[in-house]
């Protein structure tokens, strides 16, 4: 017997298309990321939701695994992959900051008269005369931390990944309780990785502006959620439809509140181009942009 209409679109269109809109979801902020890694600062982007992402998309694949679901392997390979590059660069990101920071810090301390430049040995340093005139400078830079915070959540969920995939593997479980526990615990990452933007949108109402809001992941986590919805019911996996439903409600949340403050957000945009610099102005902004592109390169 031939399948009928409803298993074809259930069972076999929308979780097609979910595999495919959920590697667009994983992938909206690449843009936004390769913009920021050429500006040297990681701006308005959260990248939180990323670190989350990892430990999301280890889950679904460790389920998979052992449902045997091949539509839900494939929809969160390609994201692994891609969370891995987007937690790379806010890492990179932050510790360039935070070293800045520091840097601006104690340039500051000099210029009100505390040195920071030393020049131990000076004429033995220097070309011999004892003048001192090739004198070679120490700066003397506050250490930096080995690790910046982004860096120490993604560690963090990669832990308890791996200590729940050990338990779930060397301890004497049905394939039923392996899939129950790693389905309760997926579907909490997962509603942490839908909820991530809670304290985005706590910062939009309080400013009435949109700015922070990515637009691109939103549009994509509502088609996401709502194919994976309808697949989840069509299986009758609750740790399916149950979170992607999670996920739907928060994705509307975030369009209504751009269509609220969608103004606001076009307005701030406005603003900031015309804070920035004309191309070729000479005004010294140039050598900012450079140095992004040797940060980009290492």
């Amino acid at each position: 017997m031939a399948p009928s209409t409803e298993y074809i679109i259930l069972d076999l269109i929308c979780p097609s298309l979910g595999v495919v809109l959920a590697t667009m979801t994983f992938a909206a902020p690449v843009r936004s990321l390769r913009d920021r890694l050429a500006r040297g600062s990681l701006g308005q982007l959260n990248p939180t939701p990323w670190a989350v992402m990892t430990g999301n998309c280890l889950g679904w694949i460790s389920y998979s695994f052992l449902t045997k679901d091949l539509f839900v392997l494939g929809a969160n390979v390609p994201g692994l992959m891609i969370s891995i590059w987007l937690n790379f660069g806010a890492c990179k990101l932050q510790y360039r900051t935070y070293y800045e920071q520091k840097l601006r810090h104690r340039l500051g301390n000099a210029a009100n008269g505390r040195a920071i430049l030393s020049s131990p040995n000076a004429a033995s340093r220097g070309n011999g005369d004892g003048n001192g005139s090739d004198h070679e400078y120490d700066v003397e830079i506050e250490t930096v931390p080995s690790t910046v915070p982004h860096e120490r959540k993604v560690l963090w969920v990669l832990i308890i990944w791996v200590a729940i995939c050990s338990f779930v593997a060397h301890v004497q479980l049905t394939n039923y309780e392996r899939e129950q526990i790693i389905g309760y615990v997926v579907n909490v990452n997962l509603c942490f990785f839908y909820a991530a933007p809670l304290t985005t949108m706590v910062e939009v109402c309080r400013t009435r502006s949109a700015v922070s809001i990515h637009v691109r992941t939103t549009v994509m986590t509502i088609l996401n959620s709502f194919f994976w919805l309808a697949y989840g019911f069509a299986v009758h996996d609750p740790f399916i439809y149950v979170p992607n439903c999670t996920g739907f409600v928060f994705g509307v949340m975030q369009a209504l509140l751009l269509l609220m403050f969608g103004s606001k957000r076009n307005q701030d945009d406005a603003r900031a181009t015309q804070l920035l610099p004309p191309e070729g102005s000479g005004d010294g902004h140039d050598d900012d942009s450079t140095g992004a592109d040797r940060f980009d390169n290492d």
